[in-house]
């Protein structure tokens, strides 16, 4: 889900896209991938082990890693939560271009070790992401 504005209440429809689509039955991965302004971790009670930003960083091996299964929802559907820590919002703001592809190809490698188990990946995205339009181009967005 992505928008070029904040505020448009993307993560809330996202979130009920995601339970939606695990309730008829597909196998859901909801990423928080809004580094900036992390929201969705606010909506549910847990403390995930490893954020997305820990993958992307590569400070954990695997994208199982992070997801984490919601008591209360589908048993269809996994989400992995960007860090709201202040040092993890400064680090994602500090990237240049050559990082961005490093963060785009393991989004990527992350994304294809998902494909087997899951049938839609969703993306909750910053406003003006320019990662989704390098990865538009270079693949088929889920």
């Amino acid at each position: 889900m992505h928008s070029y504005r904040g505020e448009t209440g993307k993560t809330s429809i996202i979130i009920n896209l995601a339970e939606y689509l695990a309730s008829m039955g597909k196998k859901i991965c909801l990423v928080d991938f809004d580094l900036r302004s992390p929201s969705l971790l606010s909506h549910f009670s847990v403390r995930p082990r490893c954020y997305i930003n820990d993958f992307l960083e590569e400070r954990c091996r695997d994208i199982n890693d992070v997801l984490v299964d919601i008591d209360g929802f589908s048993d269809n559907l996994c989400l992995a939560f960007a860090s709201s820590d202040i040092k993890d919002i400064k680090e994602s703001m500090m990237t240049d271009r050559i990082h961005q592809i490093r963060i785009l190809n393991r989004l990527l490698n992350g994304r294809d070790s998902l494909k087997d188990k899951m049938d839609y990946l969703l993306l909750d995205t910053v406003q003006e992401l320019d990662i989704l339009q390098q990865m538009r181009s270079s693949s088929q967005i889920l």
